[in-house]
């Protein structure tokens, strides 16, 4: 029992004043008198109650010594201490493992001091027989990692050595593990409450480098040093004007007011007015006031002697400074997709369609930044059936099916060999008369089958059970699709001219449709953030992505990767014509990182979600019961007295 105000025993003084009333009080004597009989009689019946009276005394006396004590005990408030821990140096360490804590100073990244800042605290709290949690905060994507959970100085060399191995590996090399992305301090938090839920006297310290305007109670150790500043390529986005190419780059400087030149390096240069393969520009910049400075690099402009970029293999966008900055990963910036794939377009049609021919120039537009599309308007010969990527037959069609790229058989006439198809006589109606929508599909997305009208079609009496039904009239197939690794071919089963169809606005969505089906993109851009979901796609059964320690085979599409380290990767895939297509896209810092000297509004503290289980026990409860049990028997004693 320990008392949490010791002054509260002055109260046992008033012992003191108990006694010293007791020794002042009168006491009975023994006088010898002439008296009655009765009197004799009285004095006779209390000598045999002197005993008694004694005793009851003595009782008295000591419930109001008891009394006394209680009292002063109750004034210094006792309690029984929950545990011997010295919970007051208990400390939770969060370290802050985002990319910016990779800015550098003498050699010495903040996460390095970040780690070696927890060591230390560790050691002065195991020094004071406290508690340790040491938590680094993971990404969004991923779990915190939790070092020590409540370590005591028993495990102190297991943490040591955990400390170490964030910074080297067996071998004593240097390898840091720290993210490149953004860190997620809030759920380093969540593990911290859990702490908190065992002892809310835990302290919490954050060891970062972003600057908090509100803390909530958390200890935020800053880890920047004075002095760091980083100059940053934040993107790089190509554009083509006037058949040529033009790039914009975003840079800007923090910490600092700084000039900086940008480099463009074009490699693999195919330029109208130029025979180099490599090519270099340069401007100079200045950055102020962290703003975010936009420098334009036009390919046909004088200043750069027109050379007219048409493609490229890469582009390599560096900085050079005068200073070295002090984060050096967003100093360079790699721009791929330059080199355009050839997509070759046969259409043959005995009657061509001046809305497909419409439509083939417009996807060559469309698509100029990402397919050199070549379409050949053919109406006479006999039908070719290898050479090309994409087949469109009109109302003649070849006797056997390619099988070296995609074929679209439109109002067709006979039934090709491998095609997989039984067609019947063309049918004509009187009256223009509806579709019907089959299965939901890719191909038929945002086009509605009820407007679409038709005076002719061609019954398909069978066909190849891998055929999905997309559009149907009176209960025959008018519109099919499949994709199978040798047999990627699609049936429109009626007349052009003797429809609708190619005067609404959903032909050309259609078309689209189809086109993205069977040519899907790889992917939507080649420039991506680290931990940024990457959607992959492929016309081949398999896609193989590598860079940066990382190897992963894909079979189904489309399919999803998040990358959680900068570099450039490769994708690999085997098209239908046997050629291996192989594309690269570049995972960079985010601008939100680069900025090394971040500030936000407010640090979001752990909470407790529960009162300590560990805490002193009150004794204020018993010691005022025992104080109402010897008050109450006390006046008993007193009535007998009297009584």
């Amino acid at each position: 029992m320990s008392l949490l105000l010791p002054l509260g025993l002055l109260g046992l003084l008033s012992i003191a004043v108990l006694i010293l009333i007791y020794i002042l009080k009168p006491n009975y004597q023994q006088k010898f008198i002439s008296s009655t009989y009765v009197w004799k009689l009285s004095l006779k019946y209390r000598k045999k109650k002197i005993p008694v009276s004694r005793l009851r005394n003595i009782l008295l006396f000591l419930c109001q010594l008891l009394i006394f004590t209680a009292c002063a005990l109750i004034l210094s408030q006792p309690v029984i201490p929950a545990e011997s821990v010295n919970y007051a140096a208990e400390k939770v360490i969060i370290i802050d493992s985002s990319a910016n804590m990779l800015a550098s100073t003498d050699n010495k990244t903040r996460f390095e001091r970040a780690v070696e800042e927890a060591t230390q605290i560790s050691r002065d709290t195991f020094g004071h027989g406290g508690l340790v949690s040491v938590i680094v905060a993971g990404t969004d994507g991923t779990d915190p990692l939790v070092l020590a959970e409540r370590w005591g100085q028993e495990k102190s060399e297991d943490l040591y050595s955990g400390l170490n191995s964030l910074i080297y590996d067996q071998n004593g090399k240097l390898q840091l593990k720290c993210n490149y992305g953004a860190a997620d301090i809030q759920g380093a938090m969540d593990i911290a409450a859990k702490v908190l839920n065992v002892n809310n006297d835990a302290e919490v310290i954050l060891c970062t480098a972003t600057t908090y305007l509100k803390e909530n109670g958390v200890d935020v150790r800053n880890m920047a040093e004075p002095g760091e500043w980083n100059a940053a390529i934040l993107n790089c986005t190509p554009a083509i004007e006037e058949n040529y190419y033009v790039f914009t780059v975003d840079v800007a400087a923090y910490g600092r007011d700084q000039q900086v030149t940008v480099n463009l390096e074009i490699n693999g240069a195919v330029a109208t007015n130029s025979s180099q393969t490599v090519i270099r520009l340069s401007q100079t910049v200045n950055c102020t006031a962290e703003r975010t400075q936009t420098v334009v690099f036009d390919t046909a402009d004088s200043i750069f002697d027109e050379i007219k970029l048409r493609g490229y293999t890469n582009v390599r966008v560096y900085l050079d400074l005068v200073e070295p900055d002090s984060f050096s990963i967003d100093n360079t910036f790699y721009l791929y997709g330059g080199e355009k794939e050839t997509i070759r377009i046969l259409y043959y049609s005995s009657a061509p369609n001046p809305f497909i021919r419409s439509f083939l120039r417009g996807i060559r537009q469309t698509y100029q930044l990402r397919y050199n599309i070549e379409p050949e308007f053919i109406s006479d010969g006999v039908p070719a059936v290898e050479g090309y990527d994409f087949y469109i037959y009109e109302h003649t069609m070849p006797s056997v099916m390619p099988t070296d790229g995609v074929s679209f058989l439109i109002d067709p006439d006979i039934a090709p060999e491998g095609s997989g198809l039984v067609v019947g006589e063309k049918q004509v109606m009187p009256e223009s008369l509806t579709l019907a929508l089959g299965v939901s599909h890719q191909i038929t997305d945002h086009v509605d089958a009820s407007q679409i009208t038709i005076t002719s079609y061609t019954p398909i009496t069978e066909h190849d059970q891998n055929y999905q039904e997309l559009m149907y009239f009176a209960g025959s197939p008018i519109l099919m699709a499949r994709n199978e690794m040798n047999a990627k071919q699609l049936v429109l089963a009626l007349n052009l001219n003797r429809s609708n169809l190619p005067v609404l606005v959903q032909f050309p969505v259609l078309l689209m449709n189809i086109f993205n089906y069977y040519f899907p993109l790889t992917i939507e851009e080649y420039v991506f953030d680290v931990d940024q979901s990457v959607e992959l796609n492929a016309r081949g059964p398999s896609l193989t992505v590598r860079g940066s320690g990382v190897e992963q085979q894909f079979t189904k599409f489309p399919a999803s990767l998040t990358l959680s380290s900068p570099g450039s990767y490769t994708m690999t895939q085997t098209l239908l014509t046997g050629q291996q297509r192989t594309e690269t896209f570049f995972v960079k810092i985010s601008a939100d990182q680069s900025k090394i000297n971040r500030q936000e509004d407010e640090l979001i503290a752990p909470v407790s979600q529960k009162q300590s289980v560990f805490k002193d026990q009150d004794l204020l409860f018993y010691f005022a019961a025992a104080l109402i049990f010897l008050l109450f028997a006390e006046w008993l004693l007193q009535i007998r007295e009297n009584y």
